[in-house]
């Protein structure tokens, strides 16, 4: 497990709104890497600075996010993929696990949902914004 003030978030989206929110949120016990494609995930994913996890949007222009998460696991990218994605559907869940990601965050997210699933991962000390 990574303590909280070493761990890289990856913020995958094509919308500036939702990076600039998400950025926001984790910036103050994360570092924060972003990225508005898929084509640009994979190139920071596989570089130099690879994060230790990858919050992916599903649906982007080009490359969404179950391409971009099949060909970073066919690059041998470990690092959890967790779905953001506004289809909460349970086959849209389904679909994402079976691609390669490790979990799933419905739009809107709630600042407790994105608590929890960081929990899983790291132990995050995100503020608590209330």
């Amino acid at each position: 497990m990574f303590t909280s003030h070493c761990a890289t978030i990856l913020i995958v989206d094509d919308s500036p709104e939702n990076l600039m929110v998400l950025t926001e949120l984790l910036s103050p016990s994360y570092r924060v890497l972003a990225a508005q494609s898929g084509e640009k995930c994979l190139r920071i994913a596989s570089g130099k600075t690879r994060p230790d996890l990858i919050l992916m949007d599903m649906r982007m222009p080009q490359m969404d996010g179950l391409e971009a998460t099949r060909r970073l696991r066919e690059l041998g990218c470990k690092m959890p993929i967790v779905a953001l994605t506004a289809n909460a559907m349970a086959e849209d869940r389904a679909r994402c696990l079976a691609q390669g990601m490790d979990d799933f965050l419905a739009k809107p997210i709630s600042l407790m949902r994105l608590r929890e699933c960081l929990q899983r991962y790291f132990h995050p000390e995100l503020p608590d914004r209330r």
